[in-house]
């Protein structure tokens, strides 16, 4: 095929000390010519069911994101277990370009107990969202922008807020 098709995707099965016998479930939904899902179910014999979802959209060359999220009631440790993370790119009203990144995590650390592969996430220290707002004109730029840390290692309850920031700046201007 040369088009993308909603179906399932072809099972991962196998084992690990870590999960048990697993089985890794996806259905892939075609939703429109500028978005798609896909949708999981796990099964990890020694945790339990792990539910996942992911959204994709792509509406211009400026206007894209992917948005994702997963969960599991673990059975060995009695915790819940969840990540959402995501990001959007959009050209607003005004000239205005939005990003938005989110990276949320459980209080029981996600990445740490279930990331297999990826080494980065699973030693992360901190789990960062912003949000970052921008207008541009010829010779200046005004910036809006916000953020929040949260300490993913330590698992304190505190979290790192920045006060919302705003910055105009002059780009080099040739004099007359």
């Amino acid at each position: 095929k040369t088009e993308r098709a909603t179906g399932f995707l072809p099972p991962i099965f196998g084992s690990s000390d870590q999960l048990g016998l697993f089985l890794h479930n996806r259905f892939f939904w075609a939703i429109n010519e500028s978005s798609d899902s896909t949708i999981g179910i796990d099964y990890l014999s020694q945790r339990g069911i792990r539910p996942s979802l992911e959204y994709r959209y792509a509406l211009s060359g400026t206007d894209h994101g992917q948005f994702s999220g997963i969960h599991i009631a673990d059975k060995l440790t009695e915790h819940q277990f969840w990540k959402v993370t995501g990001t959007s790119q959009h050209r607003l009203p005004g000239d205005v370009y939005g990003i938005l990144t989110l990276d949320l995590i459980s209080h029981e650390n996600y990445d740490r107990t279930f990331e297999g592969v990826n080494t980065l996430l699973r030693s992360r220290r901190e789990a960062t969202s912003f949000l970052s707002l921008t207008r541009n004109w010829d010779t200046s730029a005004l910036a809006l922008r916000d953020q929040q840390q949260e300490d993913v290692e330590l698992r304190a309850d505190e979290r790192l807020t920045r006060y919302p920031e705003m910055e105009f700046s002059i780009l080099p201007t040739r004099l007359p």
